[in-house]
């Protein structure tokens, strides 16, 4: 059976992929909110998400060049020696700008190595001919985590609190350790240059990047913030985000079979649409169970444009240097959710209401997302 599990890789990066969206599924999102339970004001909060943001963006470009060096698995595991140090600083050290500051960095820095060995590993790993079917698997199949993290790191958080429940989080980051060793590692003598990072065949995906950026940053902080700061409760909030993708879940796989035979463009338009007209409703919320409904229907149409547009960017990657393309995609990935958190905070540090930072956020999150239909004529012909 294990000698079976070893002779496909991509099915390790699966399970390694389950088990570690479930520690960042525990723990990511409550540390905002953990920020402001500690008394300190939403501008901590916010703050931590631009550092994030900025120092992700900051570090793709020699972290890649890293990664090209030592290679995907060596990669993967090198985010533990940022992972773990956050855990320990929340768990011992009092809140403190400086710390929101420190955590901040230290978690982007993790971050930047998981998601650009991931994503890069993925693309070499996954069958060509079925690249949408295994992009539906390779979103969906994580998001089973996704969908109990944020509900079971609620619970914890508000049962036995803070404290245990980054105690949880290091224990499931320790499990995760086991398929990612079982993994074949690529290490392959890799031709890389930083400055091809910004070579004319990347730097056409840049807007499209900037505006998927913004609506990462309301989809995975700011809406379970959001909903926190509405309703008050950690268990509505970690409920929100396990619900889109529990939406995502029930969609993913049908996604990837359907983007294998469909017309992509067509999928990447609606659902961009779609989920546009979501975050403008966001900012009525006023109940949980708005939320909860709001939260499935973005999940649901999340999946139906990101599987066909996940399948292209492997493909686009393939086709160049997997990590120069994922590196730049990060770039401005990161840049897109860094504006519009800082534009949300100088909302609302000029009209002196968090209320209305939240409504500028989703409202630029909403805009950008539908902007992104514009594009998918486009994507598809980029993956031909």
């Amino acid at each position: 059976m294990f000698q079976r599990f070893k002779t496909n890789s991509i099915n390790q990066i699966y399970a390694y992929e389950i088990l570690q969206r479930f520690v960042l599924g525990i723990i990511g999102i409550f540390i905002p909110i953990y920020i402001l339970q500690t008394g300190a004001p939403l501008s901590w909060a916010l703050a931590f998400i631009m550092v994030e943001a900025l120092a992700f963006m900051l570090a793709s470009g020699p972290a890649s060049y890293l990664i090209a060096r030592i290679g995907f698995k060596h990669a993967l595991a090198l985010c533990y020696l940022f992972y773990f140090p956050v855990f320990l600083l929340l768990q011992f050290l009092d809140i403190s700008i400086h710390l929101v500051f420190a955590v901040g960095v230290l978690y982007a820095m993790g971050n930047v190595f998981h998601w650009l060995a991931l994503h890069a590993e993925f693309a070499i790993d996954s069958d060509e001919e079925n690249r949408s079917e295994d992009s539906g698997k390779m979103i969906g199949l994580p998001m089973i985590s996704e969908a109990t993290a944020p509900f079971v790191g609620g619970a914890i958080m508000t049962y036995y609190g803070f404290s245990i429940l980054l105690t949880t989080a290091m224990f499931f980051l320790f499990l995760s350790v086991v398929p990612l060793a079982m993994s074949r590692d690529h290490r392959d003598p890799m031709d890389y240059e930083i400055s091809s990072l910004w070579d004319e065949e990347h730097r056409k995906f840049s807007e499209l990047f900037v505006l998927r950026g913004a609506e990462i940053s309301a989809a995975v902080f700011l809406f379970p913030l959001f909903v926190f700061y509405i309703v008050g409760s950690t268990m509505d909030a970690g409920g929100s985000r396990a619900l889109v993708s529990v939406g995502g879940i029930a969609f993913a796989l049908v996604s990837g079979i359907i983007a294998q035979k469909a017309d992509k463009k067509h999928m990447i338009a609606l659902g961009t649409i779609a989920s546009g007209i979501i975050y403008f409703l966001i900012p009525f919320i006023e109940t949980a169970t708005t939320a909860y409904i709001l939260s499935f229907a973005l999940g649901v149409l999340f999946m139906i444009y990101y599987v066909p547009l996940y399948s292209i960017y492997a493909d686009v990657a393939e086709d160049e240097d997997v990590l120069e393309f994922f590196a730049f995609r990060e770039i401005f990935l990161n840049l897109g959710k860094f504006l519009v958190v800082a534009i949300a905070s100088l909302g609302i540090f000029i009209l002196e209401s968090d209320s209305v930072g939240f409504q500028i956020a989703f409202v630029i999150a909403g805009l950008s997302t539908a902007t992104i239909s514009l594009y998918a004529g486009w994507l598809e012909d980029e993956e031909t």
